[in-house]
C-alpha cells in the first residue's frame, strides 16, 4: 500500500512529446484531377515575405481516395 500511494505521489505526467510539437500546424484539402501534377508549396512570414519553397509532384490515382502531401518547415 505504501509502494502506491508513493508511486502516485512522485508520478509525472510525460511531457516530452509537447515540448516538440510546432506553434503552428496548417492544413488543407484540394480536390485535383487524375494524373500528375506539379506544385510549389510556400512559407511566408507575417509580413509576407517568403521565407522557404518546396517544389514537388503528385500522381492523383483513381483508386487511391487519398494521396496524401506533406511539407515541413522548420524556422
Amino acid at each position: 500500500m505504501l509502494g502506491i500511494v508513493g508511486q502516485e505521489l512522485t508520478e509525472k505526467a510525460d511531457l516530452r512529446g509537447w515540448q516538440t510539437m510546432p506553434g503552428r500546424a496548417y492544413a488543407t484539402v484540394f480536390k485535383l484531377p487524375t494524373g500528375m501534377h506539379h506544385f510549389a508549396i510556400n512559407y511566408y512570414d507575417a509580413n509576407g515575405s517568403l521565407l522557404f519553397s518546396e517544389k514537388q509532384t503528385a500522381t492523383i490515382n483513381p483508386q487511391n481516395k487519398l494521396t496524401l502531401i506533406e511539407s515541413l518547415y522548420w524556422n
